[in-house]
């Protein structure tokens, strides 16, 4: 009878939190319909799932959980390395070996944290930015050089995967006194900053240094559209300034073409063929350019008239 009632005050004292603390009262078994105040805390569950789905502030795990969930977490890690590596480099390729420059950028996660980068002139960094993919990567750049190009490269750095296209590639050059603009979503998996300096050649008499407004429109589902200078994921649009040289003599001409992907669970791109058929609208100095090209590409030639150059890339209408 006594030990009945031992155990009966022992389960009055903790279910109404009253034990004193210094009490030690010893039980074969004890069973909580509710809830257990401990640690300062109502704890209301035990947790035992592997993926800690139903982790909280008012449960606690178990061993096996946590190690099997540790255990899960450092095996996805290593086989996906390039997930979230990003590489930067800036090299000098210029006759005076004693120029210097940096570039400051910020790379920011899909959960918004933002990561600072410097990209410092012959130097080289390889680290992990913090957060989610896909990652944004912005900032600005002035060259002061005199003399020289700077040009910033932002691209996938796909590793061992072979059969993954692509998806963004942005590059963008700045020459003397002129000012480059990043602002470049969607970077899935291990992806590369690389930018170089250069001694500018001179601009011929005969040639004319236009700077051209660019605005790229790439609304289509399931298809990357490319150029010199971007690749862009579907229902992507970049606009941006560039400096080219036309000739007065001859045309520059400017293509684009397109690649059919499928979209992988993880957000990147795999060749996948279509039947869909893609038309360009181009714009001239903000008034409709006609022209002549396929379903898969897109050519027309500039010259010093253009001013600012715009295209949309979508698909043919069913019939």
């Amino acid at each position: 009878m006594s030990k009945q009632l031992l155990l009966l005050a022992a389960l009055y004292l903790v279910s109404t939190g009253y034990a004193p603390a210094q009490n030690v009262i010893t039980a074969g078994r004890i069973t909580v319909r509710d809830s257990l105040f401990l640690g300062n805390r109502w704890i209301k569950a035990v947790n035992n799932e592997n993926d800690m789905r139903y982790a909280s502030p008012q449960t606690i795990s178990t061993d096996g959980a946590l190690k099997n969930y540790l255990r899960t977490e450092i095996s996805n890690a290593a086989d996906k390395p390039d997930r979230i590596s990003l590489l930067h480099t800036f090299r000098r390729y210029t006759a005076n070996p004693y120029l210097q420059g940096t570039i400051h950028l910020t790379v920011t996660s899909e959960d918004s944290i933002v990561t600072p980068i410097t990209l410092r002139m012959q130097e080289a960094n390889l680290f992990k930015p913090k957060g989610r993919p896909p990652f944004s990567v912005a900032g600005s750049y002035v060259n002061n050089t005199p003399g020289t190009v700077v040009d910033i490269l932002i691209k996938d750095d796909l590793g061992q995967l072979s059969q993954l296209q692509p998806a963004n590639f942005t590059q963008r050059f700045a020459r003397y006194k002129d000012t480059i603009q990043l602002d470049t979503y969607l970077l899935y998996g291990g992806f590369r900053i690389e930018a170089s300096m250069r001694d500018e050649p001179p601009v011929p008499a005969s040639d004319t240094l236009v700077t051209l407004s660019i605005d790229i429109i790439n609304a289509t589902e399931h298809d990357l559209v490319q150029t010199v200078d971007n690749i862009l994921p579907p229902r992507y649009g970049v606009v941006y300034k560039k400096q080219m040289v036309l000739h007065r003599s001859e045309p520059l001409p400017f293509a684009m073409s397109r690649v059919p992907v499928a979209v992988l669970p993880d957000g990147r791109f795999v060749y996948m063929g279509n039947n869909d058929r893609i038309m360009y609208q181009v714009f001239k100095n903000g008034e409709e350019f006609k022209f002549q090209s396929g379903s898969d590409w897109l050519y027309i030639d500039l010259d010093p008239t253009w001013k600012e150059l715009k295209i949309i890339a979508v698909y043919e209408p069913n019939d």
